[in-house]
């Protein structure tokens, strides 16, 4: 729901007259200190950036606990020109948490919790020194975020394929979606978005990232975000904004980018990988992790962003899988 949720922003022609800006928490520099290798600073253009996209599995506000939890969606989104490239990495990736040791990248924001937004800190933390990316801005968002947005556009219609059942953190009664097309509301939509514990187990995650990359590519709905944009909801939108998504960027800035990006080519990918079963530093059973290929990322960044591209991959660093902990 990230990228949904941000374009669903697009009207920014509304929120420049009606919003007031709000500073972002933490900037990048804040975390990784003013010698940052951003795409913007290597382009020398600010409309090349690299954006942070995180859903975190938490209810309730952010600065009141809803920001302390798994980072279970991420998404990096590389805009350059007239292309935005999403590129998906898969929660169970194995990474090496700096200062903390060798799990899984959804465990990465769980750390850190005892600096403002700690969580955050060591998510970028991490994005950078294992997948080689000193992110421009970035952009977290929780279960309560994607409900409350989904409300307040009065829902939206979705082709459900299969039935799908869950019960948890953020849907507190058993729901299930039947096969059709469907009207949800916030429950519902985050029923659809989030659940991926239904047939095969490690390979539930890769089975829900390809059921939202279908939602996000296709026309379907961004045409219903953008024809429920007005005045009105965006002004609704902004108490959402601040209660429920942390982001070095205000709710302007976002609505001004996205403007931009509204006609953009939008191409999204996955990093490819394997499973395995490995011992992790903070769980007491091995369990299922994602060895990513290093080597397609390189490639991707090269030929993706062209020379930039060769920073980012020179700077990808995968974990040793040889090494258990």
């Amino acid at each position: 729901m990230v990228a949904v949720f941000c374009v669903s922003f697009v009207g920014g022609v509304y929120a420049q007259k009606i919003l007031l800006p709000k500073t972002g928490s933490l900037s990048i520099s804040d975390i990784l200190g003013s010698a940052t290798n951003t795409l913007s600073s290597m382009t020398g253009s600010k409309n090349d950036q690299v954006w942070l996209l995180a859903g975190l599995d938490t209810v309730g506000k952010m600065n009141q606990g809803g920001s302390v939890g798994h980072n279970d969606t991420l998404i990096l989104a590389f805009i350059h020109g007239s292309t935005v490239n999403l590129l998906y990495i898969p929660r169970d990736s194995l990474v090496d948490i700096p200062g903390e040791g060798i799990t899984k990248l959804t465990h990465a924001s769980m750390y850190g919790q005892g600096q403002t937004y700690g969580g955050l800190s060591k998510l970028v933390q991490t994005i950078k020194d294992n997948f080689g990316v000193t992110v421009d801005h970035y952009v977290v968002v929780n279960f309560t975020t994607i409900t409350e947005m989904v409300d307040l556009m009065g829902g939206l219609t979705v082709d459900v394929p299969q039935r799908y059942c869950y019960e948890g953190v953020g849907v507190p009664d058993y729901t299930c979606l039947s096969p059709g097309t469907h009207t949800l509301n916030g429950t519902q939509f985050l029923v659809y978005w989030r659940v991926r514990d239904f047939g095969t187990t490690h390979m539930s995650d890769l089975d829900r990232i390809s059921r939202q990359m279908s939602l996000i590519t296709g026309t379907n709905l961004k045409d219903q975000v953008i024809s429920k944009l007005s005045p009105s909801f965006l002004s609704s939108a902004v108490n959402i904004w601040n209660d429920y998504v942390i982001s070095d960027m205000n709710l302007v800035e976002v609505a001004q980018l996205a403007t931009k990006m509204k006609n953009a080519h939008l191409v999204v990918d996955v990093l490819p990988g394997d499973f395995h079963v490995r011992h992790v530093f903070d769980l007491s059973v091995p369990v299922d992790v994602y060895k990513w290929d290093a080597g397609w990322l390189r490639n991707w960044y090269i030929t993706t962003l062209g020379n930039v591209g060769q920073a980012f991959a020179s700077g990808v660093n995968p974990t040793d899988f040889g090494t258990s902990q």
